[in-house]
């Protein structure tokens, strides 16, 4: 797992499960620490996955809120009100940079 991971998959949610799963082994399975260095190495793991996983979870909510009626809804009006026609792409690929700087991607209309 690197930092600045990108989500390539959509549904990159079906990983989610595997994430939790090895948190849930490193949880089980304690580690012995014994130097600073060892301590910043676990450190860094546990926040590399811990990264990974919410890059999987916010990719997994921008899909669903991209896919909602309610957002869709939203976006109605706005397209009528726009001062001239405007073309529906259909489905692409959309990229968003979480704070923690892993890409996420979704399937949405453009």
């Amino acid at each position: 797992m690197r930092a600045g991971l990108t989500c390539q998959d959509p549904d990159d949610a079906r990983h989610i499960p595997e994430v939790l799963d090895e948190l849930g082994q490193l949880q089980q399975t304690p580690r012995l620490v014994t130097s600073p260095e060892d301590l910043e190495a676990l450190e860094h793991e546990m926040r590399q996955r811990t990264d990974h996983l919410g890059s999987f979870l916010v990719g997994y909510h921008r899909q669903r809120a991209l896919d909602s009626a309610a957002l869709q809804a939203e976006q109605e009006p706005l397209v009528r009100q726009w001062p001239q026609p405007l073309k529906n792409d259909g489905m692409v690929q959309v990229r968003v940079r979480t704070a923690q700087g892993h890409t996420v991607a979704a399937m949405g209309d453009l």
